[in-house]
């Protein structure tokens, strides 16, 4: 079985895609498991794992405007023949000016998809105000640059302002799991959310970086989304993606065969 797809934008992505925070040494976990993480994984070693995600079927990262996720990107392009979709983000300065300078350098490096960090909109967010400040510019930059804006948050609430304001934004990323890990919201109100909004979903931290199994993660996060939205997923081994991906599509499976009275 292949992997469905969903639109964000006019890009084709599937409904798996891979996370970008084990190559990039974002445990989440511990400063031991951070550093090890930086150090193991050259680009030779990311290129690896993209390579093998692709040959099972998915065809998009989700990262943020870094050197090394670039280089590992085009290199696993050339290797595959084509270069998987870069669901990009900024990273969380709070400074309006880095952010610029961040879309700039991803729209400079061929990422088609652009959501600005949580770590600004959540800090920019004035719920009172109705409006998230300085985020109406960024995504116009984004989308003057070519790229398809979004914005990434780790607050339902900015969600619900961003709806409100009727910002320009065709994606979302928030996360979503059992535990409410990175997300300050009981998870029944989150999937409530994502399910009322119609524009597509990014859900992270499926398994709350390492402290729920793949099996209760995936089948709740994916239970949790409408069906036009995607899942990502920090993969850090060949094994783990074969595993989890032929889990992926056994989920996907169940969900779109007719059960027997």
């Amino acid at each position: 079985m292949s992997l469905p797809k969903v639109r964000i934008g006019g890009y084709g992505v599937t409904r798996l895609v891979l996370g970008s925070n084990p190559f990039l040494g974002f445990s989440h976990f511990s400063q031991a498991r951070s550093r090890w993480l930086r150090g193991y994984f050259t680009v030779d070693r990311v290129v690896e794992v993209m390579r093998r995600c692709q040959e099972l079927g998915v065809n998009a990262v989700v990262g943020p405007a870094d050197e090394k996720l670039f280089q590992a990107l085009e290199e696993a392009g050339k290797a595959s023949g084509e270069r998987m979709t870069w669901i990009s983000t900024t990273y969380g300065k709070p400074d309006p000016g880095q952010q610029s300078r961040e879309i700039r350098w991803l729209a400079g490096r061929g990422a088609e998809i652009c959501l600005i960090h949580a770590g600004y909109t959540d800090t920019h967010h004035v719920q009172a105000e109705n409006r998230v400040v300085g985020l109406e510019e960024l995504l116009k930059l984004v989308r003057d640059l070519g790229m398809v804006p979004g914005v990434s948050t780790h607050n339902p609430q900015t969600v619900r302002t961003c709806e409100r304001a009727g910002y320009d934004t065709e994606a979302y990323i928030l996360p979503i799991n059992t535990t409410g890990y990175l997300c300050p919201t009981e998870p029944s109100q989150v999937s409530r959310l994502i399910r009322g909004v119609e524009k597509t979903f990014v859900a992270i931290k499926p398994l709350a970086s390492g402290r729920i199994t793949p099996y209760e993660g995936l089948s709740y996060a994916y239970a949790a989304v409408k069906d036009r939205d995607t899942v990502a997923l920090g993969i850090s081994s060949i094994e783990e993606a074969e595993e989890d991906i032929s889990l992926v599509k056994g989920l996907l499976k169940a969900t779109r065969e007719p059960r027997e009275e």
